[in-house]
This record gives structure tokens, C-alpha cells and sequence, in this order.
């Protein structure tokens, strides 16, 4: 394995663990403003670390999540 191959492999591992935390607080603050009796469907609240990937994924193989910041702003602004 080159230099560049090894690179490649720790941005996606880097990808994946900033991937899984963006899903960890998804699911947590749908949670907590669904705790509050605040109505969300279930399968936004109890989405699948796959089912979350394959829908904000970026698509262009880098495995970053696209809108990263976005995703969270319409939960933090209620």
C-alpha cells in the first residue's frame, strides 16, 4: 500500500467516524423533542446508521456527509 492509498484510507475512516457522530446526534435530539411531545415519524427517530448514511452521503465516494452542519439546524432552531 502506497502513500496515497493509506491517505485515502484514514480520510475515509476520519469520514465514517464524523459519519456515525452526525447519526449519534440525529438520533438524539429526535429523541429528546420527541420526549417533549413534539410529533416525528419513527423512522426519522430510530433511522439505521446504513439507512442515514445512504440518505446523506455525499455521493461522490469521499464518504463525508453532505450538509453537515445543515442537517442539524431545522432540530436546534425549535
Amino acid at each position: 500500500m502506497d502513500a496515497d492509498d493509506q491517505r485515502q484510507k484514514q480520510r475515509e475512516q476520519g469520514n465514517l467516524e464524523e459519519a456515525a457522530r452526525l447519526w449519534r446526534a440525529w438520533r438524539t435530539i429526535n429523541e429528546m423533542v420527541q420526549d417533549r411531545g413534539y410529533e416525528l415519524a419513527d423512522a426519522e427517530v430510530k433511522i439505521s446508521f446504513e439507512d442515514f448514511k445512504n440518505k446523506y452521503q455525499d455521493t461522490d465516494g469521499s464518504g463525508s456527509i453532505k450538509y453537515a452542519p445543515a442537517i442539524l439546524t431545522p432540530l436546534v432552531i425549535y
